[in-house]
């Protein structure tokens, strides 16, 4: 039994011995399991090295010098990931510099003819600040899955830092199709948010199609090509499967890939750049997600000095879910096809953060594995239909969202639906005078033209 208990102690040893020269190399054997390819930013010094950054995606691109730019904190994703309440907490902190508006979309806008600092920096207004030595941020959720953008700001902005949010890939991909089916309903909403309607209303991948068939969809369009990520060892990487598909960036299922896309990201940017959060934490504590990014982005003695905003919880950017036929079976199948690289996402950080870092919230393999209940969706109310109108949703917000009206949140519906009424009284009155009107106008005339008779 001594025998066989020094034998198992000898090779255990052994093992650990082995281990720690390959995590030394570089050549830790957990990466070699994932489903996308991560190699330790080979990519970094050499961006153009066969396997990194293609030359279209620095065509036109003005390099900057490590120091020119002031301090930023990009939000880099993921989409429908309490993103626009982030952003409103930043805009609160006076550490932090507003942009002229939440997502800049600067460094995934393909038709821009260049990329430099000068031109994107203007995007801030430096008089504004609060602070003498603000953190310039934005929060564009499209960057994430744009392969091409880690490319281009590692050679405009290579000092910046990276906040993530992650949220369930299932609930994630049916929030993104819902937003897109309001944006379908509403022309004006869709203006809003910058959004073409005729490209989530059209085509072969419109928002409008049952849930089930946009999922196959983008699946089947993944697979050709090898890129759904949920089998294979260390094969592709997410810049390989945007070069193969035109579309991959725009996929609605591969923005729930987080692991390859942040993998990608660490190709160029070393891992202590990225703070990774996940949705509950953001929308639950709000104020201590906010200190939290201040000192990741300010430090922790210049982020003590700055007194905490005053914050307003209210959510923003939020949509009534619709009934849909075979929706639980859909995101069913769809938990399926993410549980791989949901896996390998836990185990990539695991390999790259310790149980106890800072820079990854601790609740991140909770809420990827997790998913709403969808087996039985509630009756559409009052208030998600009201919302579908323009007007209502613009009133519904600002009852919801504003400062003043925070303490009187239990009344905001009763306030929209009441100056939703006063206006609607208002146009009837108005059309009812015009209609009397024009009928009073064609009486005059028809006299006039009988008495001419």
């Amino acid at each position: 039994m001594s025998a066989w208990l020094k034998s198992s102690t000898s090779w255990c040893r052994n093992a650990l011995l082995v281990h720690l020269v390959l995590f030394l190399l570089g050549l830790r054997s957990g990466f070699a399991d994932l489903s996308f390819r991560f190699t330790s930013q080979r990519c970094a010094d050499q961006p153009t090295q066969d396997g990194c950054c293609p030359l279209e995606a620095l065509v036109n691109v003005a390099r900057s010098a490590d120091g020119i730019a002031p301090r930023m904190l990009i939000g880099i994703g993921a989409q429908k990931s309490a993103t626009s309440f982030m952003a409103y907490l930043l805009k609160r902190h006076p550490g932090f510099l507003e942009p002229s508006r939440k997502e800049l979309s600067y460094f995934n806008d393909d038709t821009r003819s260049r990329f430099a600092l000068e031109d994107y920096l203007p995007h801030w207004d430096a008089s504004q600040a609060s602070h003498k030595d603000p953190v310039y941020y934005e929060f564009t959720p499209d960057y994430m899955p744009h392969a091409f953008v880690p490319c281009r700001m590692r050679a405009v902005i290579p000092n910046a830092k990276f906040l993530v949010i992650l949220r369930s890939p299932v609930d994630r991909f049916y929030s993104h199709v819902n937003m897109e089916r309001h944006f379908c309903k509403n022309a004006k909403l869709s203006e809003e948010f910058g959004v073409s309607k005729k490209d989530v209303c059209e085509g072969t991948t419109s928002a409008l199609r049952p849930l089930d068939e946009l999922m196959e969809a983008h699946v089947d369009a993944l697979a050709r090509i090898g890129c759904t990520f949920d089998y294979g060892n260390n094969t592709k990487s997410w810049i390989d499967c945007q070069s193969a598909y035109d579309g991959f960036k725009l996929d609605r299922f591969g923005k729930g890939l987080y692991g390859a896309q942040l993998a990608w990201w660490m190709e160029l940017f070393p891992p202590d750049r990225f703070l990774i959060l996940e949705t509950n934490e953001v929308t639950e504590d709000p104020e201590g997600v906010l200190d939290r990014v201040a000192r990741f982005a300010l430090g922790a003695a210049e982020a003590e000095s700055i007194d905490p905003p005053i914050i307003n919880t209210c959510r923003r950017n939020t949509f009534q879910y619709d009934p849909e036929n075979n929706l639980h079976s859909t995101l069913e199948r769809l938990s399926k096809r993410y549980a791989q690289p949901n896996m390998d996402l836990q185990q990539f950080l695991s390999e790259l953060y310790t149980m106890d870092s800072d820079l990854v919230s601790p609740g991140i393999g909770a809420e990827l594995s997790k998913h709403i209940d969808w087996s039985e969706v509630p009756k559409r109310s009052l208030k998600s239909y009201l919302m579908d109108w323009g007007p209502i949703y613009y009133v519904m917000n600002f009852f919801q969202c504003s400062i003043v009206w925070k303490r009187y949140r239990r009344y905001s519906m009763a306030g929209a639906i009441l100056l939703s009424g006063v206006a609607f009284f208002l146009w009837r009155s108005v059309l009812k005078r015009t209609r009397y009107g024009v009928r009073n106008v064609r009486k005059k005339l028809k006299g006039s033209k009988n008495l001419q008779e």
